[in-house]
């Protein structure tokens, strides 16, 4: 019984891009249009000089390629103080965490909000607090004449924010 032929194609040694023209290099364009190709027997990692990764691990959930200066590793994402990461099957969802603050308007013309803010800016709470003016918050006072529409002239008195007397 014969064996069939290797119909395999051995890729070339050389790095994917010519360093002149920044496109694929010829070697490249004549094994990737070669018509026999079938596939590709790959024993050993594809250095990152020819386009490679020079890993042989396959990227769990979520993970990313990253540069280490040297060539890649495969991490995740992780969260930071305020942040959510969740790895998915091909992708990432990134969250700012909730705080317990309910999303509306805070304050009017009675009432003042008073903010809660964290050390990442997040509001983590807001109460309000009614505005309240009393004549004791009030300090000075006025007298002051005042002319109305004719030609009688009154005096009017303020007293920490009261009018007290009109002669």
């Amino acid at each position: 019984m014969a064996t069939a032929p290797n119909t395999n194609i051995i890729f070339p040694q050389s790095p994917f891009l010519d360093p002149m023209t920044g496109r694929p290099a010829r070697e490249w364009m004549m094994w990737l249009m070669n018509p026999s190709y079938v596939g590709v027997n790959v024993s050993n990692l594809v250095p990152v000089v020819y386009g490679g990764t020079g890993l042989s691990t396959i990227p769990a959930n979520g993970q990313l390629l990253i540069g280490n200066g040297t060539g890649y590793s495969l991490n995740v994402l992780t969260a930071g103080q305020g942040i959510t990461v969740t790895n998915l099957s091909g992708g990432i969802a990134i969250k700012v965490t909730d705080t317990a603050v309910t999303a509306g308007t805070y304050g009017n013309s009675s009432n003042v909000p008073t903010l809660t803010v964290n050390s990442r800016g997040q509001l983590t709470a807001v109460t309000t607090s009614p505005i309240t003016v009393t004549s004791s918050n009030v300090v000075g006072g006025a007298t002051g004449t005042f002319k109305s529409g004719d030609a009688v002239q009154k005096t009017i008195t303020v007293t920490n924010g009261i009018i007290t007397s009109i002669v």
